[in-house]
């Protein structure tokens, strides 16, 4: 390998390492449709985390609202063989964790959606969350669509 291709592969990955530090101190704006979208369709802190803010707390509660549902139908459905084989039922076990489980995913779930609505707001005020919306102009002979992004 000749001098010049080692201080050419040498800027190279110089100015790649600096980009790379650039870019992880940058953070873009995000979109606030993109995390009320998330958080609507997916849950589990998706739209906190998407911009950027802690979302263990939902990601939690959604998981354990899911689990205990799951786990209380497969408890509710195992306790038909045990009462058609050993005339015993755990019913009650299985409608209560399916209960239990339903409470704390509504109650997450509520949580979580009031909660981006707000961290978008916040994330507004400080400039850290864009608005994007569609823009379309029809005139007699001519056509343009788009999307607007503000603050």
């Amino acid at each position: 390998m000749s001098r010049l291709s080692k201080v050419v592969c040498l800027t190279v990955i110089v100015f790649l390492a600096a980009g790379a530090i650039f870019a992880q101190q940058t953070q873009a704006p995000r979109s606030s449709t993109s995390a009320i979208i998330l958080t609507l369709l997916l849950g589990f802190g998706s739209g906190q985390y998407y911009l950027g803010d802690n979302g263990v707390g939902f990601l939690l509660g959604d998981a354990i609202g899911v689990v205990g549902v799951g786990v209380g139908y497969a408890v509710f459905a195992s306790s038909f063989v045990g009462y058609y084989r050993y005339q015993t039922s755990t019913f009650d076990e299985g409608l209560a964790l399916v209960a239990g489980g339903a409470i704390v995913l509504l109650v997450t779930r509520i949580w979580e959606i009031v909660d981006i609505f707000g961290r978008v707001e916040k994330g507004r005020q400080e400039g850290t969350v864009v608005e994007m919306e569609p823009v379309i102009d029809v005139r007699n002979t001519s056509f343009e669509a788009g999307v607007s992004i503000h603050h």
